[in-house]
């Protein structure tokens, strides 16, 4: 559930609405206090319930590794734009079972929030909110019978307060090192709990004509290290597999390789470098549509410098 490709794809089934806890709030005013916590790697602060704690992997707060109440942060985007296709239509159309639905304000931001019936065994609650300066959601995914465990997540995401001034440490949940210096490729952005690695580290809207390396990290949770890439990999067309390798980087189960193909309609090529270090995979990927040997050769003098941090 924590993959940025499918963390908004988790939706489906149904269960009656009579079992679904109390109802959303309706706007929110809140203050930051002594008992807000703040997600790390975001500018969201929450009451945590009791028996959770902030995550040192993820955005994110946790209960015993079992519950996660995860937080993206899109510093620079739109709520306007990003969450233009977040409605209760749109849930229903794909099938997804919709509980509860409501547009309302925190703290004067827009905002909208779905209880919503995810995969049979999971609930849940996903508020996404911000204004035309920054895009800010939290998901929590709780057990469809664990009723006390969503009554507290309701309340968790229902404590949020933005603070626009908080400086963000982007490595304060990275379970992660790597060396920039080796290469070309230094730290350029942290959003949407995505890490940005472009030349000289320049700091970009887009990177869409230039390349670039981007690092996430999900929960492993027994998949395997191909079945992850290859699923990542479906962005491009017609992709041919190259330099396939399985070797161990820096004493930790890896893949790595190249796949060029088509990405919207130009000649790219990917190249993909996943590591498993404990329970999680970090996937570091770089795209180039041109001087492709130049590139893969640094976005690896990155990549190979990961280890535990």
């Amino acid at each position: 559930m924590n993959s940025f490709i499918t963390i908004l794809c988790i939706l489906f089934s149904f269960i009656s609405y009579a079992q679904t806890p109390n109802n959303i709030s309706n706007d929110i005013l809140s203050v930051k206090t002594n008992k807000h916590v703040n997600i790390p790697g975001t500018r969201v602060f929450v009451i945590p319930p009791i028996g959770f704690t902030v995550s040192k992997t993820y955005p994110a707060i946790e209960k015993r590794d079992e519950v996660i109440v995860q937080s993206l942060d899109l510093i620079g985007g739109s709520f306007y734009t990003n969450a233009a296709t977040f409605s209760k239509e749109k849930f229903e159309k794909k099938g997804i079972k919709v509980f509860e639905y409501k547009e309302f304000k925190i703290n004067n931001f827009p905002a909208k929030m779905a209880f919503v019936q995810g995969e049979p065994a999971a609930k849940v609650y996903n508020l996404v909110f911000g204004d035309s300066t920054f895009s800010a959601m939290i998901m929590g995914v709780f057990a469809t019978n664990d009723h006390t465990t969503g009554e507290q997540i309701k309340n968790a995401i229902q404590s949020v307060y933005y603070d626009k001034t908080f400086v963000i440490n982007p490595f304060a949940a990275a379970n992660f090192k790597l060396d920039d210096s080796k290469s070309i490729f230094k730290f350029a952005k942290y959003s949407a709990s995505m890490y940005v690695y472009s030349i000289d580290g320049i700091k970009k809207d887009s990177y869409d004509k230039d390349p670039y390396l981007m690092v996430s990290t999900l929960s492993n949770q027994g998949a395997a290290l191909q079945h992850t890439a290859d699923d990542i990999a479906s962005v491009l067309k017609n992709g041919i597999i190259k330099n396939n390798s399985t070797a161990k980087t820096n004493g930790y189960p890896s893949l790595k390789r190249e796949i060029c193909g088509k990405l919207n309609g130009k000649d790219a090529v990917l190249f993909q470098h996943l590591v498993s270090i404990g329970q999680h995979t970090i996937i570091m990927q770089g795209i180039a549509d041109d001087n492709f040997e130049k590139y893969i050769v640094e976005f690896q003098k990155l990549s190979n410098t990961i280890n535990k941090k």
